[in-house]
């Protein structure tokens, strides 16, 4: 079997997956834009030579800064690349063509088209994107002119705040299979737009691959750590709850120190909540590590002493779906908090395998933080069952087999 991956940005988790997949024999190319923002920053996390394997091809090949052109300069880099394909299909592409223009969605179709025209000599048997972004828009458009599959994984931000609920609504009738992260998404998309033929929606959590995560060993230093790794220091992640909760912590007169993982493009948000340590006091209390490799992380992750995601509802309506960051923590072995929110107590079941609060409640978040640092055996316990959790029903191998079952289906 072979997929092409077209991708707005690789995160760690679809390497992950992408790794796995090609362990079981399936050929992936993966098709991502020349660089963008994202990208660029997710390539500081992740260097592709994480993905070396002689069934995965890397390609920055996907034209997705097309889909941002004004008219007239969009037409002058798309036409020369796509006009070989109109000569291969000249009635399918006008048709389609037509259709994009009167939807809207002309520059999706665009470059779709240059995609399908590098495609045709070595045509994949599908085509899948994650979150349901201008890559997945491509990928549709690419998958009408091949005539071939295309499958999309939706996350969170690109269902919850998409930037046309009339555009999300048309890819994700036009995709063969939708696979979502979590049962919460499946209702959500469900309550949204309508009940989906019969197989299509699929739930499919994210998995781990749990031997690559390393064990868990408290710091040497004696002070409690609490860890917290919120990708792109986003308003969902919560950040400003946990520095409220670490004050709290501190006026309570609590042994312990934060330590915060993660960074925006620009570096406003890290340098906004680096100010608040010190308006907080919370100098020396409070640090932000700003962006780290993923490897890093995990070694920051397995020295910590809890894991906190104080994750909330954005003022737009973003929210997480079940972050992997959770289920990294909890895969290692750490006690995790986090909130009742989306499809997180689908991870974590309160006082079972870790604690779950309420969104933006920093007085709750202070407490379960306290409970944990004050109750070892409890927080132990936690740990264990969140890592039999993990072990479980987030395991790579298993989330892998889903996939493949269902892109199977589609081929037979």
């Amino acid at each position: 079997m072979n997929i092409a991956y077209l991708l707005d940005f690789l995160p760690t988790y679809v390497a992950r997956e992408i790794a796995a997949l090609a362990v079981k024999d399936i050929s992936i190319s993966i098709h991502l834009p020349p660089g963008s923002p994202d990208s660029n920053l997710w390539d500081k996390v992740l260097p592709e030579d994480g993905l070396k394997h002689p069934d995965i091809l890397i390609s920055r090949d996907l034209p997705l800064h097309w889909c941002r052109l004004p008219i007239l300069p969009l037409a002058k880099e798309s036409l020369p690349e796509v006009f070989p394909l109109f000569l291969r299909m000249p009635f399918r592409f006008t048709h389609y063509a037509f259709k994009a223009l009167l939807s809207g969605t002309l520059r999706y179709f665009l470059a779709g088209a240059a995609y399908a025209r590098n495609a045709l000599s070595d045509k994949p048997d599908l085509l899948h994107a994650h979150f349901a972004k201008d890559a997945a828009h491509i990928a549709m458009w690419a998958g009408t002119l091949l005539d071939i599959p295309f499958s999309v994984t939706t996350h969170a931000q690109d269902i919850f705040v998409p930037k046309s609920n009339e555009r999300l609504a048309k890819l994700l009738k036009n995709a063969q299979t939708v696979f979502t992260i979590s049962h919460f998404n499946r209702v959500f998309l469900t309550n949204r737009f309508g009940d989906f033929p019969d197989n299509k929606l699929k739930v499919t959590h994210l998995g781990l691959e749990p031997r690559s995560l390393p064990d868990h060993e408290q710091s040497s230093s004696g002070i409690p750590t609490v860890m917290c790794v919120a990708s792109g220091l986003v308003p969902k992640k919560g950040v400003e709850v946990l520095l409220q909760a670490c004050r709290t912590l501190h006026e309570r007169n609590i042994s312990f120190k934060c330590i915060i993982a993660g960074t925006d493009q620009a570096g406003d948000r890290l340098e906004y909540f680096r100010k608040a340590v010190s308006e907080y006091k919370l100098d020396g209390i409070v640090e932000f590590r700003g962006l780290m490799p993923s490897n890093e992380v995990l070694e920051a992750v397995s020295t910590s002493t809890i894991f906190v995601l104080p994750s909330v509802e954005a003022p737009n309506g973003d929210m997480d779906g079940i972050p992997v960051a959770l289920m990294e923590a909890m895969g290692i072995g750490v006690p995790a908090i986090s909130t009742k929110l989306t499809g997180i107590p689908e991870l974590i079941e309160d006082g079972v395998n870790g604690l779950l609060t309420t969104p933006g409640d920093h007085e709750e978040l202070a407490d379960a933080i306290e409970k944990l640092l004050t109750d070892p055996g409890l927080a132990e316990a936690l740990a264990t069952c969140g890592r039999e959790k993990v072990l479980k029903d987030f395991s790579v191998d298993r989330y892998t087999d889903d996939l493949i079952e269902a892109w199977t289906d589609l081929l037979v």
